[in-house]
């Protein structure tokens, strides 16, 4: 009469865990999207202007016939001293935000696409005392962690997204805007 009960319950446990790695899954995919999908929350025309944005810095991999801004030289990213004071494009920061999936884990309310719920709201990120509780909050060190999180605070949700040193620029640029 005991021998029945292990049965179900182990077949509870395999579903169970099933499911979990399956929504595991599916929440990381949102994190490693690639630059030639639609970003999160956006409509087709905004997919030719995230790969463009993301695509100059690297190596010029075109994925839709040649325009102006994707057969262009790379421009110099956007740049903010150690205060962070300097002049930031916001709007390829944000971008470039939605197309690597960033809003898919972070809340911002000042970006439509930035839905997600597994990380911190961004809003006045610039404003407190620490990054990921690690960190005290400056230009460099938004750029240490975005290079890699898990070096920084092993453990963390946060995955390693291979971000090109021009892009890890433009968004701690971006970051130390967000009081």
């Amino acid at each position: 009469m005991h021998a029945s009960y292990p049965i179900p319950r182990r077949r509870r446990f395999l579903v169970a865990g099933f499911l979990l790695v399956a929504l595991m899954s599916i929440l990381l995919a949102g994190c490693g999207q690639s630059t030639d999908e639609a970003p999160f929350g956006s409509d087709d025309s905004a997919a030719p202007k995230t790969a463009a944005v993301v695509a100059a810095p690297a190596a010029k991999v075109a994925t839709t016939a040649p325009t102006a801004v994707e057969t262009a030289p790379p421009t110099e990213p956007p740049s903010a001293p150690a205060t962070g004071g300097g002049e930031v494009d916001s709007a390829a920061a944000e971008t470039l935000f939605i197309g690597k999936g960033c809003g898919a884990c972070h809340v911002l309310s000042t970006v439509p696409g930035a839905v997600g719920t597994i990380g911190p709201a961004l809003d006045g990120a610039a404003s407190r005392d620490l990054i990921a509780g690690t960190l005290e909050v400056s230009l460099d060190n938004f750029k240490t962690w975005l290079a890699n999180p898990g070096a920084v605070k092993p453990g963390t949700e946060m995955p390693t997204l291979g971000l090109a040193a021009e892009e890890i620029d433009v968004l701690s640029a971006w970051l130390m805007t967000l009081e």
